[in-house]
């Protein structure tokens, strides 16, 4: 089995090594498959923060499909695209967590409401509705659970849809504290890790 034949949703543990030794621990589900790539939402990170794509790391990819499987990583072929089979892309230069929850967004003197889709320490991805554009200012406030704070940033990307959606990266703020941002990843870490293993649990 490769990972690109893995179903949407699949609880994943991706381990990397140098020779014999553990480097960094991931676990994540499957969000899109197919024959030239497959994408994970990363709940958690354990280890150090790594760039999966160099060759000297080696990978081992479990996946929890009606039990565990393993299944062979080759991730000397991941910055070629036209040759990948299966492997994980992955070029982040800090963990960033997968949030999904709506948050309050202001920029340019407008509040409005926007999809958290991920947040890592030194940035965070949106997706909303609205025509914005590369270097607006932007601060996006949070509540979940115990955790009520806002965090401004600016935008360094945008991808624009033809239903007025658009999907921006933000890169936080020289300066700004983010220590609430930092406790709101552990938190979130943890809680979506306890939902990994209870997905497990269900599907043996």
């Amino acid at each position: 089995m490769k990972l690109s034949e893995v179903k949407t949703g699949t609880p994943v543990r991706i381990t990397a090594f140098t020779g014999e030794e553990q480097i960094a621990e991931i676990w994540g589900k499957i969000r899109k498959s197919g024959d030239k790539m497959s994408q994970i939402d990363i709940y958690y990170y354990g280890g150090k923060s790594i760039n999966l794509t160099e060759s000297i790391y080696t990978l081992k990819a479990t996946v929890f499909d009606n039990g565990e499987h393993e299944l062979e990583m080759d991730n000397s072929k991941i910055k070629d695209i036209d040759n990948l089979d299966g492997t994980l892309l992955e070029k982040r230069e800090t963990f960033r967590i997968y949030i999904s929850k709506v948050v309050e967004l202001t920029a340019d003197d407008m509040e409005t409401a926007a999809l958290l889709v991920d947040l890592s320490e030194g940035g965070f991805r949106l997706a909303m509705r609205g025509d914005f554009s590369k270097d607006t200012e932007v601060t996006i406030h949070v509540e979940d659970g115990s955790f009520d704070f806002s965090v401004t940033g600016t935008i360094v990307w945008v991808k624009h849809f033809d239903d007025s959606k658009s999907i921006c990266g933000c890169k936080i703020a020289e300066g700004e504290d983010v220590t609430n941002v930092m406790e709101y990843i552990k938190y979130k870490q943890q809680s979506l890790f306890d939902e990994i293993q209870q997905n497990i649990q269900e599907n043996k």
